[in-house]
């Protein structure tokens, strides 16, 4: 069991699946040794004036992972634009840069005051619990996304694990 940050999901979550992620990462055994940071404001982000990270997974030994996660049940994109609804008004920046700006952001707020931390692997990925997503691009790679199928056909260490050890070698 993780050690989880907060203890429990706030109230004021709104994604079923946060709360879900939350759950998995808080009850896998395999994560016992791991902290787990869910919803981390940046304040002192890259490209904005305020950032948030869905989650940060400190995994002792493999790096840390910042994951962004889209519950949406109607994923679509179109020209570029990335739509989480319906109804939604187009998202140009897309989910992986959200999570790579963020997880930049972090990393080199922590880097900077404790340059010990410039060698621990830092990578972003993307988590679509209710949607198969198979499309392709140079902006991710394969690896970054965990879509319905992955998310629901192994425990969430097993697959955090994996998308660690091929940041590591895609940075080798």
């Amino acid at each position: 069991m993780a050690i989880m940050m907060p203890p429990q999901v706030p109230e004021s979550c709104t994604s079923d699946g946060e709360r879900e992620i939350f759950q998995r990462l808080k009850d896998d055994p395999e994560t016992k040794d791991w902290t787990v940071l869910h919803s981390l404001d940046v304040a002192d982000h890259r490209r904005q004036i305020w950032g948030e990270i869905d989650f940060v997974v400190i995994v002792p030994g493999k790096g840390v992972l910042c994951l962004e996660v889209k519950a949406t049940h109607n994923l679509r994109r179109e020209q570029g634009a990335w739509f989480y609804a319906r109804d939604s008004a187009p998202d140009y920046g897309g989910p992986f840069k959200q999570a790579s700006e963020a997880m930049h952001s972090i990393r080199g707020l922590l880097t900077r005051e404790h340059r010990d931390l410039s060698a621990v692997i830092f990578y972003s990925a993307v988590i679509f619990p209710y949607v198969l997503f198979d499309e392709k691009s140079t902006e991710w790679h394969d690896w970054q996304v965990i879509d319905r199928n992955k998310f629901s056909s192994e425990p969430i260490s097993q697959t955090i694990n994996r998308i660690l050890d091929l940041s590591r070698q895609h940075v080798a």
